[in-house]
């Protein structure tokens, strides 16, 4: 992979060098032109100057063939708005979208009957709580609050996290049946979803949730021996057998099986195994999760910058087979290639990698508004609550500290792919932010450069694969 980056564009030319890439930074574009091209290109981008262009050129193309590649160029350049870089400003990006996507994340129950080891919660999805479970008045207050900051909005969306949401099932079907009586009352609509470890799920209960149009997702880590090595009951005993009995219920009324596995760096050298083994149970999508341990919660996790290595390498040698198996007609299990062949398809621009501040925003047990999950209990970064609504200058305070920690962003061709990746990882206590590690900026970038060249071979291939994708809307 040979990189080159001046005046807001990457150049990009594959290991084999049968694809020369030009990604424009401003406008989130790709262009994908034959070597000539891409050589002229670069020159004249260093010497903006047509006339060294056509002298040091016109013994490999003559000036007719010069020219048109330089009004090729200058359409490139045309296309590209560059002005000058105003800046990543977050409470400006989000002021006015906060809670107005109509969707949010209801940690309905901060307590969990297992106990696994990574937990991001703490122990047993506890949040730094004694195991607190959200009330019906929270709940309600809650969904009140939706609907006065997203008044415009004719579909909203609920997540039923944790924990485990299933332990505190009686408050789920309170809160369907509320959002029912506001469907009939104001014409709107509402669907669920929810993120369980399966092992209290029941025909009973699945068969009410999926007639309620709950999404369920399963959390399963791969087969027994992995999944039981992390994901375990507070006496000890691995959670697999149980789990794979909810799965097997959940395969009985939902079309689409969405598993959720987390992979310690044990097992980054297995993704492959692991895939071929939801493949093999009738698995539709997986979406993999690496373990992140944070500040006070399971800091023995905290991953390297070698292991994000490893894991990048491994994810990319994914990547390849899947798409190989996609130019065979297969369709992929895998929802993160799904999801950033999406984005890089849409153009659509973010500073922001997830639904942070907006349709992740997540309220906990007792209240309070964070900016999602993972940031339920860290103390700081509240932002209001459900009987106050949303706190303007404390949202403030923690954007702007986000934008000191990620100043350089600002001069990042790869920012809006990227998207400043996932900020819970530089969150510290008190709601403040620190700088990403050296390196692990470098190892995304590069990691972007090569996933650069899986969506033009996939757009040039098979591109009704990325616009049936794009007909489906973001993952």
């Amino acid at each position: 992979m040979i990189p080159f980056f001046i005046k807001g564009f990457k150049l990009i030319r594959s290991a084999r060098g049968n694809l020369n890439l030009i990604y424009d930074s401003i406008t989130h574009s790709l262009y994908s032109v034959d070597r000539l091209v891409f050589e002229i290109f670069k020159d004249y981008l260093k010497q903006d100057n047509s006339e060294n262009i056509y002298t040091n050129y016109s013994g490999k193309a003559d000036f007719k063939k010069i020219k048109n590649i330089l009004k090729e160029i200058n359409f490139i350049l045309s296309t590209s708005n560059i002005i000058a870089n105003k800046g990543i400003n977050t409470f400006n990006f989000i002021k006015d979208r906060c809670l107005k996507s109509g969707k949010f994340t209801l940690m309905v129950s901060q307590d969990c009957n297992l106990r696994c080891k990574y937990c991001y919660g703490g122990e047993s999805g506890r949040y730094k709580t004694s195991g607190e479970r959200m009330s019906r008045e929270v709940a309600i207050k809650s969904i009140d609050l939706l609907l006065k900051y997203a008044r415009n909005a004719k579909h909203y969306h609920l997540g039923f996290f944790g924990g485990e949401p299933m332990t505190n099932f009686e408050l789920i079907k309170e809160i369907i049946d509320y959002c029912e009586h506001v469907e009939k009352k104001f014409e709107k609509r509402f669907t669920f979803s929810m993120t369980t470890n399966g092992t209290l799920l029941t025909e009973e209960n699945v068969k009410y949730l999926r007639t309620k149009n709950v999404g369920i997702m399963i959390s399963v880590d791969g087969p027994a021996h992995i999944h039981n090595e992390n994901r375990i009951y507070r006496n000890g005993k691995g959670s697999y057998q149980d789990t794979m009995k909810g799965l097997e219920i959940l395969k009985k009324y939902q079309k689409t099986i969405i598993v959720r596995a987390t992979v310690t760096k044990e097992y980054f050298e297995k993704l492959e195994e692991i895939i071929k083994f939801f493949d093999s149970i009738g698995v539709t999508r997986v979406l993999f999760a690496t373990v992140s341990g944070y500040e006070g919660i399971n800091p023995e996790y905290k991953l390297k910058i070698n292991d994000y290595r490893i894991a990048n390498h491994n994810m990319l040698r994914m990547f390849k087979r899947i798409l190989n198996e996609i130019m065979e007609g297969r369709d992929p299990l895998f929802l993160p290639f799904i999801a950033i062949m999406q984005k890089i398809h849409s153009k659509g621009k973010s500073i922001l990698g997830c639904g942070i501040f907006r349709g992740s925003s997540s309220i906990s047990a007792d209240g309070k508004l964070y900016p999602c999950h993972r940031f339920v209990g860290l103390k700081g970064f509240e932002f209001g609550d459900v009987w106050n609504g949303i706190d303007i200058n404390q949202l403030k305070k923690i954007c702007d500290s986000l934008d000191e920690a990620t100043e350089e962003c600002n001069y990042c061709w790869a920012k809006y792919l990227c998207a400043r990746s996932c900020v819970r990882e530089i969150a510290k206590e008190s709601g403040y932010f620190t700088s990403f590690r050296k390196g692990y900026c470098d190892l995304i970038r590069k990691t972007i450069e090569k996933i650069l060249v899986f969506y033009t071979l996939l757009k040039e291939k098979k591109p009704e694969i990325l616009e049936k994708w794009s007909n489906q809307g973001r993952i």
